[in-house]
């Protein structure tokens, strides 16, 4: 299981600024808010990301945006800075900390291709591992019987 603190750790240019105590939270695909109706697109544990066109052309989403989000079962929010937010607003930023969610700051360089690239290849190496660790474990089953049954005869 990919969550948002183990994707988290390896990423040195994105910063966690609220909702500490939500990390734990499960990532299973990426979104961009690309529409002001983006909580009718969402189904559940995606990393939200916000480059601020949309939320700084109409900023009345912003009011329960975060418990809107939770709601839906979405792993976190990342904010773009510096193209239409020079900081995360503080309702979202206030939001994620009552609610624990995750909130974090991207910086203008990052590529959300890059980003939704990272996270599906963390979610596939993963799945590769337990697949892996299955074939193993049969594997060492097939063995094992194996051996017993070469000495029945």
């Amino acid at each position: 299981m990919v969550t948002v603190a183990n994707f988290t750790s390896d990423l040195e240019q994105i910063r966690c600024v609220a909702g500490f105590r939500g990390t734990n939270r499960k990532i299973t695909s990426f979104s961009i808010i690309d529409t002001p109706e983006i909580l009718d697109w969402l189904h559940g544990g995606e990393f939200v990301v916000d480059s601020g066109y949309i939320t700084f052309h109409n900023p009345s989403i912003l009011k329960g945006f975060v418990a809107s989000l939770k709601e839906k079962g979405c792993a976190a929010l990342g904010v773009k800075l510096h193209r239409y937010h020079n900081e995360i607003p503080n309702i979202i930023l206030e939001d994620g900390n009552k609610l624990d969610f995750p909130i974090y700051e991207l910086p203008y360089n990052l590529y959300f291709c890059d980003f939704a690239y990272t996270i599906h290849k963390r979610m596939f190496e993963e799945q590769l591992d337990e697949i892996q660790s299955e074939e193993t474990a049969d594997n060492k089953f097939l063995v094992f019987h194996y051996n017993c049954w070469k000495y029945d005869y």
